[in-house]
C-alpha cells in the first residue's frame, strides 16, 4: 500500500522521501544526511510531534521479540 494512501496519511513529501531511500539505484537516493535532512525538513507538519508522543507511539507499536515480521525474529534470523 502506498503510505501516502494510508489512516491518518502520511504526507505525499514523506512518501516521496521513503520511495526515494528505498531507490534499487543508488543515485536515485538521497546522497548524503544533510540532504536527507533537508529534505525531512521540507515535510510539511499537521500537528505537534513531541517526545512524549514518540513514547506513546512507540508503546503501542514496537513489535515484539519473536514475532513474525517483528524486528527481533528478523535479527535473531541473521547468521
Amino acid at each position: 500500500m502506498i503510505a501516502s494512501l494510508r489512516s491518518p496519511p502520511i504526507p505525499k513529501e514523506l512518501d516521496a522521501i521513503v520511495l526515494a531511500c528505498l531507490a534499487k539505484d543508488p543515485s536515485d537516493r538521497p546522497q548524503t544526511a544533510r540532504e536527507l535532512a533537508r529534505r525531512l525538513e521540507a515535510v510539511p507538519v499537521s500537528g505537534e510531534w513531541t517526545l512524549e508522543l514518540a513514547r506513546a507511539w512507540w508503546e503501542t507499536h514496537r513489535p515484539e521479540p519473536g514475532k513474525a515480521g517483528s524486528l527481533g525474529s528478523f535479527a535473531s534470523a541473521s547468521p
